[in-house]
């Protein structure tokens, strides 16, 4: 009988031994670091000095990445002697304000350099890291190196130099030691969203920045499926988005009776209704920047009309305008004063005398525009071939507000 009550207390002492070491092996809260790990190096290859403290350490998820052939090096970096800087340009979104960072690096180097040698790393001439690179070969080895977000601008400029052999030379030592920054490289930031206006002054902010290399993402919305006009109105819009993005290529997904999160632009014609947005009345064509109800950081434009005419209208207003305009509405254009009627149309089946090899002019479009009742001019750059007539075309559009 001891032997059995003996036998369960040690059970329950083992027990609770084991329960105690797997609630040790338990996630807990980690306490603040008093400094930030200084960089991953290479095997044999020891960072000798340490990065730019940082505030707080980089989240997990959450954040954007910008790889480097995204940057301006689709090849990487190649250091070699007579050759050993290099460097990225990345730029901050107008936007937004960057709270913590970190460069995400993919090296990789011959053997054959001087026992000294080191690969320093900067951030608009501050230096974040320096590794040791040393004489033998490593494979591509990542290296993630912290960056205090205080030293991040508007422009940045992410350099790499190779400490201890000739920097720069008339001909650079192709066949000798080399060094290379990966290509899928990254600076990787988490960002907050600064406020904007609700003005249509900021387009073509926050729908598209220049200074950001990804591809330019935003919804359609529609209340209802659309119709020919809502068609022609979107592709306008489409294509006006599509001529800023450039390379950067564009993904405009189309959202029915739903307003979702982030940015968007709506269309609305009549008496649409989109649940959860108050569409305000359209007393013509109108176009207007309103707060995402479904987002606090989003926003969402507006492109609205009385009838398929007007959203037309407002869809042809927003492509072509480029001055600072609130709500605004544009009148139709006459037949005759049409931006694609040409001087030098002919009537159909009367000679035209062309120039095939003519180079493509560059040549302004004038537009005069109406808002809270003052007339603009501004001029929109198009690029069109010309027809060779004795003299040179213009073209010239109006349009106004009532």
């Amino acid at each position: 009988m001891k032997a059995s009550i003996l036998a369960f207390l040690l059970s329950l002492a083992a027990a609770s031994a084991f329960g105690q070491t797997a609630g040790q092996t338990a996630p807990v809260t980690p306490a603040a670091p008093s400094a930030p790990p200084a960089a991953t190096a290479p095997p044999g290859a020891t960072p000798s000095s340490a990065p730019t403290s940082v505030s707080a350490p980089f989240p997990a998820s959450g954040y954007m990445t910008y790889a480097f052939k995204d940057l301006g090096a689709p090849q990487g970096l190649r250091l070699v002697e007579g050759s050993a800087e290099g460097g990225v340009t990345y730029m901050v979104r107008r936007d937004e304000v960057i709270t913590a960072a970190r460069l995400r690096l993919l090296l990789e180097n011959s053997a054959g350099f001087p026992a000294d040698t080191k690969l320093e790393v900067t951030v608009n001439g501050d230096a974040v890291g320096t590794i040791d690179v040393g004489t033998d070969r490593h494979s591509a080895t990542p290296v993630d190196l912290p960056v205090d977000p205080i030293l991040l601008g508007d422009y940045n400029r992410v350099g790499f130099k190779l400490l201890g052999v000739p920097l720069a030379s008339c001909t650079a030592n192709e066949n000798g030691p080399w060094m290379t920054i990966g290509p899928r490289s990254a600076v990787d930031v988490t960002a907050g969203r600064l406020p904007l206006a609700n003005d249509l002054a900021v387009l073509p902010l926050p729908f598209f920045d220049d200074r950001d290399p990804h591809a330019l993402e935003t919804s359609f919305v529609f209340g209802r499926t659309p119709g020919p006009a809502e068609l022609e109105a979107s592709g306008i819009v489409a294509s006006w988005l599509g001529g800023m993005a450039g390379f950067r290529g564009v993904h405009l997904p189309a959202v029915f009776g739903t307003v979702p999160a982030g940015n968007a632009i709506v269309f609305a014609m009549g008496k649409d209704n989109i649940p959860g947005l108050t569409l305000p009345q359209a007393a013509g064509p109108t176009l207007a920047i309103v707060p995402n109800p479904n987002d606090p950081s989003g926003k969402l434009l507006l492109v609205m009309g009385r009838n398929a005419d007007d959203l037309k209208v407002a869809a042809r207003g927003l492509a072509l305008a480029t001055v600072p305009i609130r709500v605004a509405r544009f009148r139709r254009l006459p037949p005759s004063r049409r931006p694609n009627a040409s001087r030098t149309t002919r009537r159909a089946g009367s000679p035209t005398r062309t120039r095939l090899n003519s180079p493509t002019w560059r040549r302004p479009i004038n537009c005069a525009l109406m808002a809270f009742g003052r007339s603009r001019s501004s001029s929109i750059s198009a690029a069109r071939p010309i027809i060779s007539t004795g003299s040179t075309p213009t073209s010239r559009c109006r349009c106004g507000s009532i």
